[in-house]
């Protein structure tokens, strides 16, 4: 019970969180993921960037939420590309 708690707490602290407050943490990534391509290194930021926009403006289901943040818990383009294709997934069993 606690840990839902945590849970729910961190996902409305994140939610609430601009994006500007994550820009280091982007920018650290892809710079760890490119050392020496400051093309890809760009790239990589903006891609981050408007994930994690997408992420914050979508309406997700919560498990799924979870499940691909700590699936992928610092890269916001994995997640928002989990959450699609595990929606897409669920919806599809849903209506079998």
């Amino acid at each position: 019970m606690r840990l839902k708690i945590l849970i729910c707490a961190a996902a409305i602290i994140f939610t609430l969180m601009p994006v500007t407050v994550w820009a280091d943490e982007i920018k650290n990534k892809c710079k760890s993921d490119w050392p020496d391509d400051y093309y890809m290194q760009l790239y990589c930021i903006n891609e981050q960037k408007v994930a994690l926009d997408k992420i914050k403006r979508g309406s997700w289901d919560t498990d799924i939420k979870r499940f691909c943040e700590s699936q992928w818990p610092s890269d916001f383009y994995m997640q928002l590309y989990c959450m699609r294709e595990q929606r897409e997934s669920k919806r599809k069993i849903q209506n079998m």
